[in-house]
C-alpha cells in the first residue's frame, strides 16, 4: 500500500523529487502509519519532502528507497524485527525504527515511539545524506579487498616461484661426494636464506682426477642463486672427442667461464667470487685458479698455509687470463675452500664486531689435526658443532660454505678398500 494522496493529501505538491522512504509498520495500526508520514513530511528540514511508499514487515526495500522506516505497535513481533534488521544489513540500506523496545544494532537505527517529530525527520534526512559516503566507503573497502586478494594471490605466486627455485638449486648440488682411493671429500653447508648464494661442487673427473668448485655470488635471495646456477652450468671441466677427452685446467676453465658469465649475463650488474681445482687423488698435487674468493688454506698436523694468489671476481670485465697455483696435500693435510660467511660466523667475543678471523682459521686448522684414522665427516660434524656455539650463527646473515678434501693415510686407504 502506498501512502498517497488519497491518504496524506497536503504531500501532494511537495514530494516531486524528494527521497522515497519505505515504511514498515509491525503490530501498528494504518492510522498510525498515515500519521507519522505527514508528521515527518511537515518537520523534513529539505527540499523537497519525501514519498512514502508502504512495504510488508520483511519485505526488502524497492531499489528507489533511501531508507526504511519502521513503526512497531504494543503487539509488536521482536522476532519480525529481528528479521526487519537482516534484511536491512543485507540490503545495506539503512533504517529508522519508532519502539519502546531496546535497540537492536545493525544498520536499524531506534527511537523511541514518543520522540519528536522533528528528531525523527531530522534523524531520517541524516541517514540518508550519509549514505553516499557510506557506499562510496563500501566500494573503496571493496576495491581494498581485491586488491588485498591479488596481491594475496601474487605473493602466492611468488612464493610458489621461489619454493621451485629453492629445488632447482638443491638440485643442482651433488647429492653424493665423489668417492676415490687415497681422497675424503667433506662439505659443510648452511644457507642463509632458502635460496643460497653460494655453490659448491665436486665431481670426479675420471678414475683418479677430482674437480672441485666453490662460488659466491654478491647479494642474497634470488638474484645471487641464480647468477650461481648459471656459474654452475657455464664451467667447462672437459672436453669429450670421440673415445678422447681432455680435463680442462682450472685457469683455463675460469678465463672461459669469465667470458661466458659476461655475454650471459647482459646488462645485469653481477659479480661472483670462485675457485675451481683439480686434484690427483693418487699423489695429492693439485693446480686451482682463484677469482676473487677468499684464499683457500692446507691445513696438517703441522699447521696451516694460505694459498694467496688470485685473480679478480667473476663478471667484472672482459679477457681476464686467470693463472693457476700448484698445490700438493702431505698424507695427513686437508685443502680447505670456504666462503666468506665464515667471518660473518666467527666474531670476537669483545664489545666490538669485528670478524673472528684467527678464530675461524683456527677452526680449519682443527681439520688437519685429526687424529690417526678419523673420518673428514667427523672432524667436520666437530666443526659444526663449534659453529654452532659462536655469536654470528645465532642470527646468521650470510651463506656459510666449507669444501674439505683431505688425503688419507696409506693404512687408512687400505682398510678402506678392504
Amino acid at each position: 500500500m502506498r501512502c498517497d494522496d488519497q491518504n496524506i493529501p497536503a504531500l501532494s505538491a511537495r514530494t516531486a523529487g524528494g527521497p522515497v522512504i519505505a515504511v514498515m509498520a509491525i503490530g501498528a495500526p494504518p492510522s498510525d502509519v498515515i500519521a507519522w508520514c505527514r508528521r515527518i513530511a511537515s518537520s523534513w528540514p529539505l527540499t523537497p519532502a519525501p514519498t512514502f511508499e508502504r512495504i510488508e514487515p520483511g519485505e526488502a526495500p524497492p531499489g528507489a528507497a533511501a531508507a526504511v522506516l519502521v513503526l512497531t505497535g504494543p503487539t509488536g513481533d521482536e522476532l519480525a524485527v529481528a528479521r526487519v534488521r537482516q534484511v536491512l544489513d543485507e540490503s545495506l540500506v539503512p533504517g529508522l525504527a519508532l519502539r519502546d523496545g531496546p535497540p537492536v544494532g545493525g544498520t536499524l537505527t531506534c527511537l523511541p515511539i514518543e520522540s519528536d517529530p522533528r528528531a525523527v525527520a531530522g534523524a531520517l534526512a541524516a541517514l540518508i545524506a550519509r549514505q553516499p559516503a557510506l557506499e562510496q566507503l563500501r566500494r573503496d573497502l571493496a576495491g581494498e579487498g581485491l586488491m588485498r586478494a591479488a596481491a594475496a594471490r601474487q605473493i602466492e605466486q611468488m612464493q610458489n616461484e621461489a619454493n621451485m627455485a629453492v629445488l632447482v638449486q638443491r638440485e643442482l648440488l651433488p647429492r653424493t661426494l665423489p668417492a676415490v682411493d687415497g681422497l675424503d671429500v667433506g662439505v659443510l653447508f648452511r644457507p642463509g636464506t632458502d635460496l643460497s648464494g653460494d655453490l659448491y661442487d665436486a665431481e670426479r673427473l675420471d678414475e683418479h682426477h677430482i674437480g672441485f668448485l666453490v662460488a659466491d655470488a654478491a647479494g642474497h635471495g634470488a638474484p645471487a642463486a641464480l647468477m650461481t646456477m648459471l656459474i654452475n652450468r657455464l664451467l667447462p671441466t672437459k672436453e669429450v672427442s670421440g673415445r678422447d677427452f681432455r680435463i680442462v685446467p682450472p685457469a683455463e676453465a675460469l678465463t672461459r667461464l669469465n667470458d661466458a658469465f659476461l655475454s650471459r649475463r647482459g646488462d645485469l650488474m653481477a659479480i661472483v667470487s670462485a675457485v675451481y681445482g683439480v686434484i690427483d687423488a693418487r699423489t695429492g698435487r693439485g693446480v686451482l685458479a682463484n677469482a676473487g674468493h677468499p684464499h683457500p688454506l692446507t691445513v696438517g698436523p703441522e699447521g696451516s698455509r694460505s694459498i694467496s694468489q688470485g685473480g679478480p671476481l667473476l663478471g667484472m670485465a672482459e679477457g681476464i687470463c686467470y693463472e693457476q697455483h700448484a698445490f700438493a696435500l702431505g698424507p695427513r693435510e686437508t685443502l680447505v675452500i670456504y666462503s666468506d660467511g665464515f667471518e660473518h660466523a666467527f666474531r670476537d667475543a669483545g664489545p666490538a664486531s669485528t670478524a673472528g678471523t684467527d678464530l675461524y682459521l683456527s677452526a680449519f686448522s682443527a681439520l688437519g689435526g685429526r687424529r690417526e684414522g678419523q673420518p673428514l665427516a667427523e672432524a667436520i660434524a666437530a666443526m659444526s658443532g663449534n659453529l654452532d656455539a659462536q655469536r654470528g650463527s645465532l642470527h646468521q646473515v650470510d651463506d656459510i660454505t666449507m669444501l674439505a678434501l683431505a688425503r688419507r693415510p696409506a693404512a687408512a686407504a687400505a682398510r678402506a678398500a678392504a
